[in-house]
This record gives structure tokens, sequence and C-alpha cells, in this order.
């Protein structure tokens, strides 16, 4: 998965770390939704919601890691 900000700044994050996601077809992962003021990923079909919040707080703690 892609998320490109407005800022510019792209996060990468791999659909096998949502198991929800994992199991969805191309033709479910393309049917999303943004809510929260633009911070939220909702896959209705899928019940998988993903905050920028969260994201944001993996690639922090990925970063720290590395």
């Amino acid at each position: 998965m892609i998320v490109v900000l407005n800022n510019g700044k792209i996060i990468r994050e791999a659909i096998s770390k949502f198991p929800l996601l994992s199991k969805g077809t191309e033709k479910q992962l393309k049917q999303y939704s943004l809510y929260a003021g633009k911070t939220a990923i909702e896959w209705e079909e899928l019940d998988e919601d993903i905050s920028l919040r969260g994201l944001l707080k993996d690639q922090i703690l990925h970063t720290i890691a590395a």
C-alpha cells in the first residue's frame, strides 16, 4: 500500500501487515473511502480501518529500530 500525504511524503506499508486487507481481492482493495478529515482509510466491505496516525507511528518505530 502506498499513501501519499499532502506534503509529498510517501508512506509504504505491506498489505500483508493487515490480515483483513491481505484477504481482499483487487476489486475490494480499490473500494476504499477517506474519513475523519481525510486522516483515515476505510474498506467497508473488508471491515478494515487504518488511521494516518497509526501509519506514521509504525513508520517512526520502524525508523528507530533500523
